[in-house]
């Protein structure tokens, strides 16, 4: 009678819904059909500690290839062009990334302003709520402001860049793209 602790270190890249490998599932379920009472006796309970990396790697970086004019008051910024869509969170359809595990993500994000006379603000926004800011502007031509976040998110989570008022310039360029660009990638995993 007592408690049974099985560990063991597992390599695996099929993560289950809960979290845990498939390897290492698999050999739970071979080890507790081995482990079984007979009718009167106290059960033995077994716990498998799982290794394994907690989820696959998740990283993307997207930029604006075309120009865009007329920006609307919290009009998300499509950044077009994938570079890189490791665990595929970023759409390009929307210009918005999906957390696929939730955990610490670190983004950057950056933007052209290209109007002589004016600033471009735009902001990141997690969920509706604005989590980093850039403003730039010079009274000069094609001046960039970047900033990066480190933020917590839940798996669904949706994150993205967008213009942040009305004020200032209504112009993004994207100049051949390279520019103005939207990255991030899970530095732990929950």
């Amino acid at each position: 009678p007592g408690v049974t602790l099985v560990s063991f270190i597992s390599v695996c890249n099929e993560i289950l819904t809960n979290g845990e490998c498939k390897i290492c599932f698999i050999i739970y379920l071979h080890i507790k059909s081995f482990l079984f009472h007979p009718f009167g006796q106290t059960p033995v309970f077994i716990s498998v500690q799982c290794n394994c990396p907690a989820s696959k790697a998740v990283a993307f970086s997207a930029t604006l290839t075309k120009d865009i004019s007329n920006l609307g008051d919290s009009q998300p910024i499509i950044y077009d062009k994938v570079i890189t869509n490791v665990g595929s969170g970023y759409d390009p359809r929307h210009g918005a990334f999906r957390a696929p595990v939730g955990g610490i993500y670190k983004f950057t994000f950056s933007v052209l302003q290209g109007t002589a006379s004016m600033w471009t603000g735009v902001e990141l926004v997690k969920n509706g709520v604005a989590v980093g800011r850039v403003k730039v502007g010079d009274y000069g031509y094609l001046a960039v402001g970047t900033n990066i976040v480190n933020v917590r998110l839940s798996a669904g989570d949706d994150i993205w860049v967008q213009h942040m008022t009305n004020l200032g310039s209504h112009v993004i360029p994207a100049n051949d793209g390279g520019f103005a660009m939207f990255t991030g990638h899970l530095v732990a995993a929950d």
